[in-house]
């Protein structure tokens, strides 16, 4: 590697502040989630302790020598994928252990083949041995920060060609093909909503579930659309919403990774439900203005009046689950969750304690 110097010192510290501001922003609005058992807020300090510190270091390093654009890409890669290991390394496990041994052993490869020839001059060797030394550092940075990046853009490809961190494999059904699906058709799927099996899936393994549930309700509640399933991060203590412009389900990624299976189904049966309220606004509309009086329009009326006016749960948490349109899907959830409870045991043969993996009562 030479030692051009593409950049003065202060333009070199400018470039790189810039552009470290400018992926921040981008990696805070597609890939940031807070570090299990740390706050929001600890999450962000932690992000932005490890920028700052891998900026200066690399900085530093550079100081003299390689000013340039791959040093700044290279500081970027550093402290932001550093932090994406530390928070995504519960959902993306493989991918993310692949990476690192495949960038580390290609580390060390490198290294060898940089120090291990014959230095043949040895009046010269101290300062050789040096220089060897910086590149094979120099090179396997390069290298791990390679790596990092690739980590990234794998996790966050999805949100290339979808709003969703992480899609399903299953595909959504959609009942205007003629394609109905029950809860009987599906209990090789739903069988894995037993507590024991739950736990062992992966993310990616839960959203393919979750998916089968969404189209069981599609077909229940008989959507003309098809609803479409996948895992994002979304704001602190929201399990999941819904996006009628695109009929997007979104479950969070943290309630997937802790939360009970049961409670995953009642997330997608509550924001399904959101989705035929949004049906039936549809139909008050286009009613005629005799027939908007007609008590079968009543709660549609509330809906839209609710939809055009929403109170979201940050803002107002009693306001937000007086709504009718939040208390109808909260209540369609429970009685949905409970008839998937009842026909999955029955065709287990289990007890309900068992599918929930808690003691039964009195033992």
């Amino acid at each position: 590697m030479n030692d051009k110097q593409d950049m003065g010192i202060v333009e070199f510290i400018i470039s790189d502040i810039w552009w470290e501001l400018m992926i921040w922003l981008f990696y805070k609005s597609f890939l940031f989630r807070h570090i299990d058992s740390f706050s929001l807020r600890e999450s962000r300090y932690i992000l932005a302790a490890l920028v700052v510190v891998t900026s200066l270091i690399g900085i530093l390093l550079e100081f003299r020598s390689h000013r340039d654009y791959l040093s700044i890409a290279m500081n970027s890669a550093a402290g932001l994928g550093i932090y994406t290991i530390l928070t995504y390394f519960p959902i993306k496990p493989r991918l993310i252990f692949l990476v690192i041994v495949v960038s580390v052993a290609l580390a060390v490869i490198y290294s060898a083949d940089v120090l291990f020839h014959r230095i043949r001059n040895r009046k010269k060797f101290k300062r050789i041995l040096f220089r060897r030394l910086c590149r094979a550092g120099k090179g396997s940075a390069l290298i791990l920060c390679i790596g990092l990046t690739v980590i990234m853009l794998a996790i966050g490809a999805n949100t290339v060609f979808s709003s969703f961190l992480i899609t399903p494999s299953v595909t959504p059904t959609n009942q205007a093909d003629g394609i109905e699906q029950h809860i009987a058709d599906n209990m090789d799927s739903l069988a894995k909503l037993k507590a024991d099996m739950w736990k062992e899936l992966s993310v990616d393994e839960k959203v393919d579930v979750l998916q089968v549930v969404a189209n069981i309700e599609q077909t229940y509640l008989g959507l003309p659309h098809e609803l479409n399933v996948g895992a994002a991060n979304l704001r602190e203590g929201v399990a999941g919403s819904y996006s009628d412009t695109d009929h997007e389900i979104y479950v969070s990624i943290d309630s997937l990774l802790n939360d009970s299976a049961v409670s995953c189904v009642d997330t997608i049966a509550h924001e399904a439900y959101h989705a035929l309220e949004y049906r039936m606004v549809d139909a008050y509309v286009s009613a005629s203005e005799e027939e908007k009086p007609l008590i079968m329009y009543y709660d549609a009326s509330v809906y839209m009046n609710e939809f055009e006016d929403y109170t979201d749960s940050c803002k107002d948490l009693e306001q937000y689950a007086s709504q009718k349109c939040e208390s109808d899907a909260r209540a369609y959830a429970k009685e949905a969750t409970y008839d998937y409870v009842e026909k999955i045991t029955d065709h287990l043969q289990i007890s309900v304690y068992e599918f929930l993996g808690v003691p039964e009562e009195g033992t």
